[in-house]
């Protein structure tokens, strides 16, 4: 069978802006606002200095590498991790599965832009995601087959990770009644 990469322009600001979307939103809080909003309260957070974000890009192919440098440019404080080293401007980059624990346990959002492949398959497990720092968020706009969904709905229920923004699931479209709806 042949086996195709389609590099498409399009496709990565598409992504960027959604993972800047979805970093921002947590970033400024907006959630927390939504929630107010919701229970007709007023509750304001005052921002804090992007500098001062850890944020944390898994994958920096060519998706991850351009949403973590657009990042990066906005003065977030940017961790890269990818199977082989890279160099992205304003981005610590690591590499290997033995630097996965550490950019996990440094950042406090994580996005995963990982492609599906035998080595990312269940990469994020409940021991990964237990390495966050308790009240993580978590982006995946990567493949659904690299996160352990059970681990990551018991994280979720637990609060160990507080929030989550979820691109696809095993099963597309998400069944009615299932947990990630709330």
């Amino acid at each position: 069978v042949p086996i195709t990469r389609l590099s498409d322009p399009g496709m990565v600001e598409l992504m960027t802006s959604y993972v800047v979307f979805a970093v921002t939103r947590y970033a400024r809080d907006m959630h927390i606002f939504e929630r107010a909003t919701r229970r007709g309260e007023w509750h304001y957070v005052h921002p804090r200095p992007l500098k001062e974000i850890k944020v944390a890009v898994l994958g920096l192919g060519e998706l991850g590498a351009d949403a973590a440098k657009s990042l990066a440019n906005m003065g977030y404080t940017v961790s890269g991790w990818s199977r082989t080293l890279k160099t992205i401007s304003g981005v610590t980059c690591f590499a290997g599965r033995e630097a996965l624990d550490q950019v996990l346990g440094r950042n406090e959002i994580v996005v995963s832009l990982l492609p599906s492949t035998g080595d990312t398959r269940a990469l994020l497990g409940a021991r990964e995601l237990a390495l966050m720092p308790h009240g993580a968020k978590f982006i995946n706009a990567s493949r659904s087959a690299i996160v352990d969904e059970g681990a990551l709905i018991a994280a979720l229920r637990s609060g160990a990770i507080g929030e989550a923004t979820l691109d696809v699931f095993n099963v597309e479209p998400l069944p009615s009644g299932h947990p990630f709806w709330t």
